[in-house]
Parts: C-alpha cells; structure tokens; sequence
C-alpha cells in the first residue's frame, strides 16, 4: 500500500485520502450490457449467450448480520424480481421451513471446511443467487434483483443491498494512521483491497463507457457515505 501512494497522486479532503487517478480521473458506467460484450455475442443468433464475466457472478459478497436482516425483511418483495431458477430455489427452501436468510447466505469455511463465522451471499451454478440475465430491447442485460425491487419500491440501494454490492468497484481503505483511502478495486491495488485479480479484470473496469466519471456516477452512494459538503468539495476538487 505504501508503495501505491508513493506512485499515485493524492489529496485529503476531511481525512479522507482520495486516490485522483481512480476516483475522479476515470470513467465508469454500469449498465449491465457493458460485461456482456464478446465478439461472438448475437441476440438474434439463438445461440448460448457468451458472457465474458460480470461482478455477480461467482463474487464472494460478505453479509453483516444487519444486511442479512435486511434482505431477510424483504425477501417476499424480492422474489417475483429473481430469476426463475434462484426463486424455485428460495420457494424449495421456504416449503422445507427453512429460516430466510439461509436461503439467501451461506457460511463461508476455510479451505479445510472449518467455519470461519463470516456469511457471504449464496451462489447457485457459480452466479449470485439475485442475479438475473435477461433481454430488454432485443439486447441481454445482466440485473440485480434486489436493485431492481428497489426502483420499483423507491427505495435506495443501500436500504436492502449489502455495502460491498452497493458500492462496488468503489472501496474505503483503512490507513496505518487513521485516515481512509477513498479509491476503487484495479490491477494495481486488489492486492491490498482485498479483491481477486479475475474481478478487477471485468470490462467494465478494463475498458469503461465515456458516459460518466466514476465520481458523478457514484455520488448518490458518495454523498450517503460522507455527506452533501464532502462530495461537494470532491466536486471542487474535479473541477480543478
């Protein structure tokens, strides 16, 4: 980490260290047709969509105990928004009287099958059990289940989905002095962020629409997170 802020510029807005290159020099934009892009992808084809990888699928999304009360508390609104195989899942579950939250989390073990006391959210076949892959306007698009009850309910994302959903690629680093490191998961710094390379690899990231920077596209979460005057001062500092 030292050596990363050694080689990147930097600047500190009320203790908070801002990684310039990632956070307001970088585009960004997901709209759930960017992971899907392939040169052999073809709606009309009929064949197999090809996908080349989006962040819901085989993440390893960790649960606080709030968040799993969260989804827990409106997992009946959730399910007509899930994929059909995911919602047989959960109704299978639910019919066996399985507990809410086990159908939606899974305890995450260490390689040698010891309990480390951690929840994480459920994959089924590799995929996020809230993921959701379907076509709108004769083009496939990847979705989130619990986002998508969320627009339809006029809630916040946060309000439902777990942090490390909500605002990914974006993540707040704690330093060895106190202050946080405001940046985003890259090639360069998954290490210390505590990500997988194949994640920071996601096209998306590797190679971003020109249609927002990744600042704007994130201030609804940023100011949520710090407050209206911090995003204001980050915004300042853009401009400049």
């Amino acid at each position: 980490m030292g050596l990363y802020l050694r080689a990147h510029e930097t600047a500190e807005i009320d203790g908070i260290v801002i990684d310039l290159e990632n956070i307001l020099g970088r585009h960004f934009l997901c709209d759930g047709l960017c992971c899907l892009r392939s040169p052999d992808l073809s709606c009309s084809s009929g064949r197999q969509v090809s996908v080349m990888g989006d962040c819901c699928q085989g993440p390893w999304a960790p649960l606080s105990a709030e968040e799993q009360e969260r989804i827990a508390r409106h997992l009946e609104g959730i399910l007509p928004y899930m994929a059909p195989e995911a919602r047989a899942y959960v109704e299978a579950q639910f019919a066996r009287g399985e507990e809410s939250r086990v159908t939606f989390c899974r305890p995450v073990r260490s390689r040698e099958g010891k309990d480390l006391g951690v929840a994480a959210l459920r994959l089924l076949r590799g995929s996020c059990i809230f993921r959701v892959l379907g076509r709108e306007e004769e083009k496939w698009r990847v979705r989130c289940a619990i986002h998508g009850y969320c627009l339809v309910k006029g809630l916040a994302p946060w309000e439902v989905k777990p942090l490390y959903c909500w605002l990914w690629p974006v993540t707040i680093v704690p330093l060895y002095d106190g202050r946080f490191l405001l940046t985003m998961h890259t090639q360069e710094n998954y290490q210390f962020t505590q990500e997988s390379k194949a994640r920071v690899m996601k096209p998306c990231l590797t190679s971003p629409a020109n249609e927002s920077w990744l600042y704007q596209a994130f201030a609804s979460e940023l100011k949520h997170i710090f407050g209206e005057n911090f995003y204001e001062k980050l915004s300042t500092l853009a401009r400049r």
